[in-house]
């Protein structure tokens, strides 16, 4: 259920609080209303300090103590909020708030205030702003881009062996997320380091110590193997550029200002890490308030991050990570209460999801319809006037329909005979290397497909040009060859437009936009997906055009994928289903199947993922279609690994990786390699997970990728 978003903004005004309530909305309201209440800060400045004495005894509370927070986190709740925001606050159970906070209260433990029933940071998903006198303008924060690059430091300073197994814990198991590209830091880590590096990247992650001054603030910061690096420092550094959008601080006192207090005279001076690192352009920064122990803290990142990376919001991932060390080590135990969120608890990150693409568009003769038999045969028939060529049509009639029934051996048997009678049918090479594409076979099909493009040259049809470097730019792109697969796009396009050839251009438009949206540019993929079904609706009248749209209608709901819109996403696939099922396309759903799945493995549906998965599966064999099912296996293995099922998880990867061994497909087989690396690692098999994690790099630096640097990182930690 999406979770209401409300903004509760507090003002410290002399001896009064004033606060109001605003539901979080597209559009900012141009009347607010305010109430106000009377406080006696001595006396809710003696609550903080005993709520504060009762969290410095221990990190596991006795019961009578445990009982007394309660009691003075309810008092706080009842002295600094109106009655009609308490009642509000009370009778919401599922709710997002960010607390806009008078930087004179942010010293005050908000996370604890009590209701009567439940500490506001467990029953919210709660993250702070703050509101400052201070007039510094801080940088925009950047745009981010996939791969994210994230930096782990841990242990700078080589004497904190619990830290440095922590990050190396996170870091393990962030390897597995192929959209972060991983930075790892540790011992000897100086204060040049970070303040040459910290800019470049989008999140960090700090295991380590930190100071706090308590005579001068602005000489807090982490501690280096140098010394410190400072409030003043990240200041200074967020000039102009801004840090990265999220910092996590897993380290004692980040995010301390005092012992819990009020400071009213607060108005001229930055006092804490979390002001220097949100003046400085950081979006969020999530740190402790005291000390922890080392094992919870590793604990409460790793559930974190966990939930964070499955698009769950910051605010969500926090409390579901204060909920977990509850439940295995109870309330009493407060490390939960430690954390502190600054930024919007709603914001997630829209990390591109494992999808799949469509490979080969194609006709199909079974299960089809009649005016789809009577649209076939007309073209046929125009062709034959064309051509004159009847025994050479009815030869390539007969390889075209046992293309679709999967009898890719029939295919080949059939075509040899035609080009026996007419080497130079040109439409008989692109239909080899449509089944050698179907096969794996990507060498083969591009050899194909250059002769299909040649005889069209040569004939200087430039509609079947334009499909000729449409199919060696899809081969290319689907082997992970970026610059050639551009390269040939561009030619299509230009060529089609040239020629005033829509099909072509619609359908390469459409391509084009899946390969920026592997590239991670969802806005010029988005773009060209507006451009290319805007053409194929004003045709729709013709079957070659609607067949586009259905194509376009897919690739949309991928891009809905992408932004957590998965209602939109569904129905944006259901439209390309109804589209290729009213055509007779059955070939086509194997994709929709898998692409439906995926939205249910991530909305945690795993049993509906799997009867989606096994639908398209059906479509894949019934195919003979290998390129597909290789793909196919994977995502088995890791559906069934997240599901928990070892044994099957293990069958489905051994079943992709005797199926790659035999087929051109190198993207696969290198995520395959990694895939293993972790899945045996995560067994303590080492050994297996070092082959398969070296079998992976290595086909990674022959595909020109960044993602082998998170194969060495993986490597790395084996060792």
């Amino acid at each position: 259920m999406q979770e209401k978003s409300i903004i509760l903004e507090v003002f410290c005004f002399q001896d009064s609080l004033k606060m109001g309530i605003l539901e979080k909305k597209d559009f900012y309201p141009s009347y607010r209303s305010f109430s106000e209440i009377k406080v006696d800060f001595n006396y809710i400045q003696k609550v903080a300090t005993e709520m504060n004495n009762i969290l410095n005894k221990n990190y596991f509370l006795e019961q009578a103590d445990f009982e007394e927070l309660k009691k003075l986190g309810h008092l706080l709740f009842d002295y600094l909020l109106t009655k009609s925001i308490k009642s509000r606050l009370k009778k919401e159970d599922s709710l997002e708030i960010t607390l806009i906070v008078d930087e004179k209260l942010i010293g005050l433990p908000w996370e604890l205030f009590f209701t009567g029933e439940d500490f506001l940071s467990l029953k919210f998903n709660l993250g702070r702003a703050i509101t400052t006198a201070i007039d510094i303008e801080s940088p925009y924060s950047t745009n981010i881009s996939f791969p994210l690059k994230m930096l782990i430091i841990a242990n700078p300073t080589g004497d904190l062996k619990a830290s440095y197994k922590e990050a190396i814990k996170i870091k393990d198991y962030l390897l597995k997320n192929k959209e972060i590209q991983i930075d790892f830091k540790s011992f000897d880590v100086n204060s040049l380091y970070i303040k040459k590096n910290i800019r470049n990247y989008d999140l960090l992650h700090f295991a380590g110590h930190c100071g706090y001054n308590f005579d001068s603030p602005l000489k807090s910061g982490w501690i280096l193997k140098d010394g410190l690096i400072t409030v003043e420092d990240f200041l200074l550094l967020g000039q102009t550029k801004a840090l990265p959008r999220l910092i996590f601080a897993n380290a004692c006192q980040s995010t301390r200002t005092a012992d819990f207090s009020l400071d009213k005279n607060i108005g001229s001076h930055i006092h804490s890490l979390a002001h220097a690192f949100l003046l400085s352009g950081c979006q969020h920064y999530l740190g402790c308030f005291w000390k922890i122990p080392d094992d919870l803290a590793t604990e409460f990142a790793v559930v974190f991050y966990n939930e964070f990376l499955k698009k769950a919001t910051v605010g969500s991932a926090l409390r579901s990570a204060r909920q977990a060390l509850i439940k295995k080590y109870g309330i009493k135990n407060i490390a939960w209460a430690n954390y502190i969120l600054y930024g919007d608890p709603g914001y997630f990150l829209k990390i591109p999801t494992k999808k799949r693409l469509f490979f080969i568009k194609r006709v199909t003769f079974k299960k089809v319809s009649y005016p789809v038999v009577i649209s076939l045969i007309l073209i046929l028939f125009i062709n034959f006037i064309i051509y004159f060529r009847p025994t050479s049509y009815i030869l390539f009639l007969k390889s075209l329909v046992a293309f679709k029934r999967g009898e890719n051996n029939k295919v080949f048997n059939i075509i040899k005979d035609l080009l026996n009678k007419d080497p130079d049918y040109l439409l008989s090479y692109k239909l080899l290397g449509d089944t050698y594409f179907r096969l794996g076979k990507f060498n083969l099909a591009i050899k194909n497909y250059f002769e299909y493009l040649r005889l069209a040259q040569k004939k200087k049809d430039f509609k079947n040009i334009a499909s000729g470097y449409l199919k060696l730019a899809w081969t290319h792109h689907m082997k992970g060859e970026y610059n050639s697969a551009e390269d040939f796009y561009n030619k299509a396009i230009q060529i089609s437009k040239d020629s005033k050839d829509k099909l072509n251009e619609a359908d390469a438009l459409g391509r084009m936009a899946v390969y920026y949206f592997d590239k991670g540019n969802f806005e010029k993929a988005l773009s060209l997906l507006v451009e290319s079904s805007e053409i194929n609706q004003q045709r729709k009248h013709i079957r070659e055009h609607r067949f586009n749209l259905a194509c376009d209608y897919f690739n949309l709901a991928l891009v809905f994928t992408e932004m957590n819109n998965y209602d939109k996403a569904k129905e944006f696939y259901n439209k390309s289903k109804e589209l290729f099922e009213s055509m007779g396309e059955i070939s086509e759903l194997s994709d929709y199947y898998f692409n439906m799945g995926e939205i249910m493995r991530f909305e945690k549906k795993y049993q509906e993922a799997l009867d989606y998965y096994y639908k398209g599966l059906e479509i894949d064999k019934k195919l003979s279609h290998y390129f597909n099912l290789s793909s196919d296996y994977l995502m088995f293995g890791e559906l069934f690994w997240e599901m928990g099922n070892i044994e099957e998880a293990a069958k489905y990867f051994q079943k992709a990786l005797s199926l790659c061994k035999d087929i051109d497909n190198l993207p696969i087989l290198a995520s395959l390699y990694y895939d293993l690396g972790l899945f045996y690692k995560e067994l303590s098999q080492n050994q297996q997970a070092k082959q398969y994690l070296e079998a992976s790099l290595n086909l990674y630096k022959k595909l020109n990728t960044a993602t082998y640097k998170k194969v060495e990182e993986a490597l790395l930690s084996l060792e």
